[in-house]
């Protein structure tokens, strides 16, 4: 993913590794595309190496080297193949070790059940306030005009992080009033 990201990027202009890192923070890419700051030289040096982007400039500034890189024709063709293959991709994850847990909640304390189940609410609940706080951030980003399938996407990841929170809640209501 962080070298479709990476190749988004240099698809609409040339950046450096530095900008590529800024540009990744600000999105949060790190929480809806699980991708690391750290793992971006890594991709930069394999995209390099497949060819797919280039050294477009280098600035030597005092101690530290400044490589600025742009996609290459063989690039935006990958780029544009990796685009085709991840729209057409089925992914669905499921939870299932909650699922799994769920099978077998009646061999534990009540108790015990409730409170696992509790703090599984609380995850989910900061899940979506930090979902609310970087769409708010994105949003920033692009002056107040997100783009709209980027709203869609944060609307779905809403929806999937809310009916999460819906089944935890519904099971936790139903052990009460057992």
């Amino acid at each position: 993913m962080t070298e479709l990201l990476i190749l988004g990027a240099l698809f609409k202009h040339p950046m450096s590794g530095y900008d590529l890192q800024i540009m990744l923070q600000k999105t949060h890419a790190s929480s809806w595309a699980n991708v690391r700051v750290g793992s971006i030289y890594y991709a930069l040096k394999h995209l390099l190496s497949k060819e797919l982007i280039e050294v477009l400039s280098y600035e030597l500034t005092g101690k530290r080297g400044k490589s600025t890189y742009a996609i290459t024709a063989a690039g935006s063709a990958y780029y544009q193949s990796s685009i085709a293959k991840n729209l057409e991709r089925t992914e669905l994850t499921y939870p299932v070790q909650l699922y799994s847990a769920l099978n077998f909640i009646e061999d534990i304390d009540t108790a015990k059940a409730d409170d696992a189940l509790g703090k599984r609410q609380l995850k989910l609940e900061e899940m979506l306030h930090q979902l609310q706080m970087d769409y708010e951030e994105k949003q920033a980003y692009f002056d107040g005009f997100m783009p709209h399938k980027s709203t869609l996407v944060f609307a779905h990841m809403k929806r999937t992080l809310e009916s999460e929170l819906d089944l935890i809640i519904s099971l936790r209501t139903a052990e009460e009033t057992k």
